[in-house]
Order: structure tokens, then sequence, then C-alpha cells
């Protein structure tokens, strides 16, 4: 995670109760001594701790994501953020850990005049500053939506803001027009719970500390957590497109994930890959990479899973047009809120880019009435091919991104060319320029080249 997450712009960036660790990266040393405290010092009044450089003595019980860990002292929990530069720390082995703790806010991406109206994007929970304050680790990671008064200007773009249930600091991020002081407003952004942005940590008792890494910091042993993520460097430049085969294997539980930016905060609602127990089922997945070069597997799911990860090559940003401003997934239909794609007919969505380009998009057929397949197709297709992008059969969930010509509607088609019904999920992830893509045949239908069964 990146220290310059208080003052992202992007849609996802808000409420930060954070442990932030700067002054000397890497292992220097502050001009005044850091303060000793615990965690649950810090919990309690984090106020008293605003900008305060401090020091813990405990443990990192275990990797979050990324950069991120979850710190154990004897009195209570609290994350770190781990500074680039900084020498990954050991799970379960006592240290102090020296940063500088910043008071919860909100770093605000969005606000309006109460008597207009909020404008506010999908997916944002309403709440107090109460609530939030109250139940950090229950708002982490989520786009909120507050309403209160500006009570004050505190300095740089920062304010104090109130509503009946409490008090915390609001960031306006750069791009934002600055609020009116005794002005009730509402404000949008992502909450993340207190964290410590480490930048220097010494073993108890002895030992060494081994030197900083110089190259991606590898993942701690273990699954990806219910809610969790892992995050790895792929080559291309900030900006292009990443295709990963993702793989998840072993997983406790039933589940899905997907593939992200590592500049997305909070996940959208829609998934690359499905697991339970005993399954091991791939499928590609494209995501924007990150300005630290990254992109992130998210498990949306409540079941921890090991993941396999293969980078196959990065599209250049030029050439590609996004589902959504923020490069996530976006998702088009779900029919299970209504009927079935009938057995020889097509459902067919708009998606983003123009006509004749290639859409591409993650099918997920689910609830089928038999066994059964069907493909993506351009809208100004007619007839159908033989061929398939999914296979499905009662009680089988099997997702695959499948690629077909945006039509002259500005809309793709999924056809069952089945005998069953069968409900579908479908997220589009972007689409290619139709000069950088060859298509298999004139008319953009897939192109069956080989079926061994018949040989």
């Amino acid at each position: 995670m990146n220290f310059e997450r208080r003052t992202r712009t992007f849609f996802s960036s808000l409420v930060a109760m954070l442990f932030v660790v700067v002054g000397v990266i890497g292992g220097g040393t502050s001009a005044e001594a850091a303060r000793p405290t615990t965690a649950a010092e810090i919990n309690a009044n984090p106020e008293a701790f605003e900008r305060v450089e401090v020091e813990l003595t405990g443990k990192v019980i275990r990797q979050i994501d990324d950069d991120d860990y979850e710190f154990e002292d004897s009195t209570g929990k609290i994350r770190v953020d781990i500074q680039p530069d900084v020498p990954v720390p050991p799970i379960d082995v006592e240290m102090t850990i020296t940063g500088i703790f910043l008071a919860p806010e909100v770093n605000v991406f969005s606000w309006v005049a109460k008597e207009t109206g909020p404008g506010i994007p999908d997916e944002v929970v309403p709440a107090t500053i109460g609530e939030i304050n109250a139940n950090p680790a229950g708002f982490d990671g989520k786009a909120v939506e507050v309403t209160g008064l500006v009570a004050a200007k505190k300095d740089g773009d920062d304010y104090l803001f109130a509503d009946t249930t409490g008090e915390i600091d609001i960031d306006i991020q750069a791009g934002v027009p600055a609020p009116t002081v005794d002005t009730v407003i509402t404000v949008v952004g992502i909450y993340f719970q207190p964290e410590i942005k480490v930048y220097a940590w010494t073993p108890e008792g002895g030992g060494t500390v081994p030197p900083p890494n110089s190259g991606p910091t590898p993942p701690a042993p273990g699954k990806v957590l219910a809610g969790g993520r892992v995050c790895f460097e792929v080559t291309g430049s900030p900006g292009d497109t990443a295709l990963v085969n993702l793989t998840p294997v072993q997983a406790d539980g039933r589940g899905f994930g997907l593939l992200v930016s590592s500049d997305i905060r909070v996940v959208p609602t829609a998934s690359n890959v499905n697991f339970a127990p005993g399954s091991k089922d791939p499928n590609v997945a494209a995501a924007p990479i990150g300005a630290d070069g990254k992109v992130c597997f998210a498990n949306n799911s409540t079941a921890a899973v090991h993941l396999v990860a293969d980078h196959l090559g990065s599209i250049e940003r030029d050439e590609f047009t996004n589902a959504t401003t923020s490069g996530a997934p976006d998702r088009k239909i779900d029919t299970r809120s209504g009927s079935k794609v009938a057995a020889g007919t097509r459902v067919c969505f708009e998606v983003a880019g123009s006509p004749g380009d290639t859409a591409l998009v993650n099918l997920t057929p689910v609830q089928a009435d038999g066994r059964g397949f069907g493909l993506l197709v351009s809208s100004d297709l007619t007839q159908v091919p033989t061929a398939s992008n999914v296979n499905f059969a009662p009680g089988s969930k099997d997702p695959n991104v499948a690629a077909a010509p945006i039509g002259a509607d500005g809309k793709v088609c999924f056809a069952n060319n089945s005998t069953a019904a069968v409900h579908l999920v479908a997220d589009h992830l972007g689409s290619i320029e139709r000069d950088s893509y060859t298509n298999a045949t004139p008319s953009g239908a897939p192109d069956r080249k080989i079926d061994t069964r018949t040989s």
C-alpha cells in the first residue's frame, strides 16, 4: 500500500483511521524520540495521538494483503503497513515498530450541499461518524456517505467534520472544491481502519534485521483470507491492462474472487473465478496495472483459498477501453433476479467501447436445468456458430472469459446453444480497439479449429 493513500483522488479514497509510519523510511531515525504506547491506548483515544510518532512492542501475527499486516501487543490489535525499502517482518516474532499515527479522517472525493441532494456513486453505505468510530473493522474498505457540519478548517486540506454522533477529520482531495465552514454537506469516500505505516522495526531480545527487499515483496505463506487480497508485480506500464490466469485451489469453502488494479480500494461486485472445496477451475482475468506496477487478486468471499496466478501479458492502455473509469469490472447482467436464458435463445447487453471493438466478458452460467453450452457473440451476428465459451450442468459454476466484437448497437450477446435453460452472470472487463485485434472470422464469430473427438 502506498503512503500516498491519504491523498488519492480516484473513487475509492475516503476515511482513514490510519497508523501512518513516516519519517526516514527504511529504518532511519526521527528528530524526536518516539512515544512508547500500546494498541489499546491508541484505539481508545485516537485524537490524542494525532500526528504523534509512536513505538509499540508486540508481534506481527498475519499478512492481510501486499504490505499490510496485523500487529498484536498484549492490549489489542492494529494494522501495520510496511513501507518501501523496509524489510518484510517475520510472523510471530516479538519486535518493536515505530510510526506516526493519524487520527480518523475522510479523504473526500465528492461532496454536495445537503439541500441540493447528494450525487452519490453506487454501492455507498450511509453512516454516521459515531457508527464508523465504534466499528472501524466493520467499515474497513467500504465507501461511505456521511452528512454533517464542516465545523472548522484545521490545516491544508484538512477540516473538522461533525454530526450529532461525533467528530472526524476530512481531507479534501485534489480537484474537489473546498467546503465552507459552518455548512452542512454530504461527503463520500472510503474508510480504512487504523494502521501503522512502518518505517522501522527491531526484533526484541536480539536477532538480526534482514536487509531491505530490492525486489517485489513476497506474500507470506498461507491462503488468501476471506475479504483479503494478494498483490504482485507484472510487466507493462501503469495503466496498461494485465491478463492473468487465476487458479484458486484448496478452498476452505465456496467463494469467488477477481483481479483488480492495486489502485482499487473498494472491490466491486464482480467475479473472475469461483471456487469450492476440491475445485480447481482457472480463468483468465484482466485488470489495469496500478501506479506501483501491480495487480491484485481480491478474495470477495467468506472462505480462504490458495491462489496460483500466471501473468500472460499486458495490453497497452491506448489499445484498451476499461469497462469502468476505475478499471474495475462492470456487472452487466445477472438473470438470477429474473428469468433464465432459455435454450436456443440469447440475452444482449451494452458494453463500453465502440462498434467493432472486441469486448472481453467474464461469463458465469449458474443454476442450469441440464447440461449445455453457450458463447458470446456480436449483436450483429444472427447465425450462431458451432462453438462454445462456457459449459454448464446442474450444480456447476464454471466461469470463462469470452471475446466478441461489439455490434452496431453497442452490444454483445450470450447465446445459449443448448437444450437447457440457465441463469447467467456477465461481467464486462473491457474492450480492445478494433485495429489492435484480428477476429478469427470475418463475422467475428469463433472459429472451431480442432475437435479431436471427431478424429
